[in-house]
C-alpha cells in the first residue's frame, strides 16, 4: 500500500507559471461506494489540477453516435440488452484518451477484479497510475445516504442530519420541493452497499498486491481528504 506522506509520482508534468513550479502526476483510479464523496473531489483536481474525468458511458455514446464500426457494434450490444464486453471498452479507451499528454481520473471503471486486471494488463502497463480507495464506515455511509435529499430540478443536494433545508421539504434557493430518490430508499442503499463490498474487496486487495493502492479516510470533512489527494499527487 502506498503512503500518502512519502509518495513521489512520475509520470505526466504540469508546469504552474505563477509560482514557477513543476507539480509531477498521476493516472488515478477512484474506488469508494455511493455516497464516498470521489465527485467532489474529482470535480476539486479538474478545476484545480487539470485532471480529465473518465466516463466510459459518455464514451460508449460518443462511439454510437460517430458511427464508427465500434460504436455499431456498441449499438447492437445495448439493443439487445447485453452488457459490452471488457476487451470492446478497453478498446474503446485506447481510441479515445491521449495517455501521455493528459491526467485522466477513472471513476466507474473498474469495478471488479476481472475488469481491474484486464484494467492493469490491457491498458495502464506502460503508464503509472494510483487507486485510491476512499474509505468509509458503511453504516454511517448508509445513514448519509438515506437522509439525502435533493431539490426537485436535482440542482441542489441536501441531509436532513447535517444539513437540512431551512424550511422543511422546501429548497433554499429554488423554492422546489424537496425529494428522496429511488435509489436513496432503505433498501436500495442497503443492496446497494452490500453488493459495492462483496465485488470491490477483491479488486482493492489486488492493486494493494502491485503496490498501486492508497487508502484514504473518507470520513474525514472534504478538506481534509482535499489535503490528503494533494499529497498523493505533488
Amino acid at each position: 500500500m502506498i503512503n500518502s506522506t512519502k509518495l513521489k509520482v512520475n509520470l505526466v508534468v504540469q508546469k504552474d507559471s505563477s509560482k514557477n513550479e513543476t507539480t509531477i502526476m498521476k493516472h488515478l483510479v477512484f474506488i469508494g461506494p455511493p455516497g464516498a464523496g470521489k465527485g467532489t473531489q474529482a470535480a476539486f483536481l479538474i478545476n484545480e489540477y487539470g485532471y480529465s474525468h473518465v466516463s466510459t458511458g459518455d464514451l460508449l455514446r460518443k462511439e454510437i453516435s460517430s458511427k464508427s464500426d465500434i460504436g455499431l457494434k456498441v449499438e447492437g450490444i445495448m439493443a439487445s440488452g447485453e452488457l459490452v464486453s471488457d476487451d470492446l471498452i478497453i478498446k474503446i479507451l485506447k481510441n479515445n484518451l491521449n495517455f501521455k499528454n493528459n491526467k485522466y481520473i477513472f471513476d466507474g471503471f473498474p469495478r471488479n477484479l476481472k475488469q481491474a486486471s484486464f484494467f492493469h494488463k490491457n491498458l495502464m502497463l506502460d503508464y503509472d497510475y494510483i487507486a485510491v480507495h476512499f474509505k468509509v464506515d458503511l453504516s454511517v455511509l448508509y445513514n448519509r445516504l438515506i437522509n439525502r435529499r435533493v431539490s426537485a430540478d436535482g440542482k441542489y443536494i441536501y441531509n436532513l442530519i447535517t444539513s437540512p433545508p431551512k424550511k422543511e421539504g422546501v429548497c433554499d434557493i429554488t423554492g422546489l420541493p424537496v425529494v428522496q430518490r429511488d435509489d436513496d430508499m432503505p433498501e436500495v442503499v442497503s443492496h446497494r452497499l452490500k453488493v459495492y463490498d462483496e465485488m470491490t474487496k477483491p479488486m482493492i486487495d489486488f492493486f494493494e498486491k502491485l503496490g498501486k493502492l492508497a487508502v484514504i479516510n473518507a470520513d474525514q470533512e472534504i478538506e481534509k481528504v482535499k489535503n490528503e489527494l494533494v499529497l498523493l499527487i505533488s
